[in-house]
C-alpha cells in the first residue's frame, strides 16, 4: 500500500488530527490500540508504524506492545475494542490490490517470515533526547573512551529510572548504513548486574551492526568486525572504524550489511573459543563476496590484582592500545575457506 492511501485510512479512522511522520519506509504514530494493549493504557511516543509497500502487504508493527499484522488485523481489533463498524473499509483494504497473492499456497509462511524480519526504525528526534550524554560519565572514562569518541558515538547514560531491573546503563545508539535509529543497547556499569546488556525500543540486534553508519562515511578501506559495546567503542577510540555484531556470530542480515558497506573486513572477535568459532562463521557468510581478513593476538598480559593469577592475557579489543591494533591489522592472513574433510572408510575383505 502506498504512502498517501495509508495516511488517508489513518485519517478516515482515526481523525483527521492524528499526527504521524514519515520515517524511511515506514508511516509512525502512536499506538491506536494503546489504551487496550499498553501497560499505562497511552503511548507517549510515536511506537506504531505501518509499512509503506507500494506493491505488497504494507504491515503494521508496534514495538511497545508488541502487535504485528496487516493494516486490515489492526483495524479489526481496534473496531473489535471500541465497537465501530469498519467492516466496509476492512474489507476493501482485504482486496487483492492490497493484500497481493492471498491465493498463493505459501502466502501464510510468507507472510510470517516477513513478520519475523520486520526492523522499524524509531524517531531519533524524541528517543535521543530521553537521555542524557554519556560523554565525561565516569564508567566510560574508566573503559578508556574520551569524551570525544564518546560524542562521535553518541553515548547517552540510562540512570534506570524507567527499567524493570533499575540498572544503570550507558546506551548505543545503534543506526542502519543510511543513518536512520533502530533502538538502543545498553550496557550496565555495576559488576552485579544479571543482565549486563540490554536492547530497547525493540532493537532487533539480529538485523543491525552498531556503526555501520560511520563505516560507510569512514575514509578508510577497510572495516574491523567486532564482538561488544565497548570493543566497538575502543575501536574509534584508537582510531580504527569498528563494527560490533552485538553477539559472538555474525547473522545473515548483519551479512548483508558488510557486504553493502563493501570494504575489507579484520574480524576481531575476542580471544576465545566463541570468537575462534565466530571468525570462520564470518569468514564463510563474506569470504565470497568480501575480502576478510583473519589476526592474531599477540600475547600480552595485563595486569589485575584482582584477578585470580593477578591478571590475564590479552583477549579482546575493547583493552587493547593503538599500537596493538595497527601491529594486528599488519599481520593479518587472508581467509581461506578451508575445504570439507575427507572420510576414509576401510574396505573390509
Amino acid at each position: 500500500m502506498d504512502r498517501e492511501t495509508i495516511k488517508e485510512i489513518v485519517r478516515d479512522v482515526w481523525g483527521g488530527d492524528t499526527a504521524m511522520r514519515d520515517v524511511g519506509d515506514w508511516v509512525s504514530m502512536q499506538c491506536p490500540l494503546a489504551f487496550w494493549t499498553h501497560e499505562k493504557g497511552h503511548d507517549n511516543t510515536p511506537s506504531f508504524g505501518i509499512h509503506v509497500e507500494d506493491d505488497g502487504v504494507s504491515l503494521s508493527n508496534c514495538f511497545t506492545c508488541g502487535t504485528k499484522g496487516p493494516l486490515h488485523y489492526v483495524l479489526r481489533r481496534y473496531a473489535e475494542y471500541t465497537g465501530e463498524d469498519l467492516d466496509g473499509l476492512i474489507n476493501e483494504i482485504e482486496k487483492e490490490e492490497f493484500l497481493g497473492p492471498r491465493t498463493l499456497k505459501d502466502w501464510e509462511s510468507t507472510k510470517r517470515a516477513r513478520m519475523e524480519n520486520l526492523i522499524m526504525p524509531i524517531d531519533e528526534g524524541i528517543y535521543m533526547d530521553l537521555y542524557p550524554p554519556a560523554h565525561n560519565h565516569p564508567y566510560v572514562k574508566a573503559r578508556g573512551i574520551s569524551s570525544t569518541t564518546a560524542k562521535k558515538l553518541e553515548l547517552l547514560y540510562d540512570p534506570g529510572d524507567t527499567n524493570s531491573d533499575r540498572q544503570k546503563r550507558i546506551l548505543f545508539p545503534v543506526r542502519g548504513p543510511d543513518g536512520l535509529l533502530y533502538g538502543f543497547s545498553g550496557r550496565a556499569i555495576h559488576k552485579s548486574a544479571q543482565l549486563k546488556v540490554r536492547d530497547l525500543y525493540g532493537l532487533k540486534k539480529a538485523h543491525c551492526v552498531l556503526g555501520a553508519h560511520l563505516a560507510v562515511q569512514d575514509s578508510n578501506k577497510y572495516v574491523l568486525a567486532v564482538e561488544g559495546l565497548f570493543d566497538y567503542a575502543r575501536t574509534w577510540e584508537c582510531g580504527q572504524p569498528g563494527c560490533a555484531v552485538m553477539h559472538s556470530t555474525m547473522t545473515d542480515a548483519q551479512a548483508d550489511i558488510f557486504k553493502d558497506i563493501g570494504k575489507k573486513v579484520y574480524t576481531f572477535y575476542d580471544n576465545d573459543l566463541a570468537g575462534k568459532k565466530g571468525v570462520k562463521t564470518a569468514g564463510k557468510q563474506l569470504g565470497k563476496y568480501l575480502t576478510v581478513l583473519n589476526v592474531k593476538y599477540p600475547k600480552i598480559w595485563i595486569d589485575n590484582p584482582k584477578e585470580p593469577g593477578g591478571g590475564h592475557f590479552l583477549k579482546d579489543p575493547g583493552e587493547m592500545l593503538p599500537e596493538e591494533f595497527e601491529e594486528m591489522i599488519s599481520k593479518a592472513s587472508l581467509y581461506v575457506d578451508e575445504p570439507p574433510r575427507r572420510r576414509y572408510i576401510s574396505k573390509q575383505r
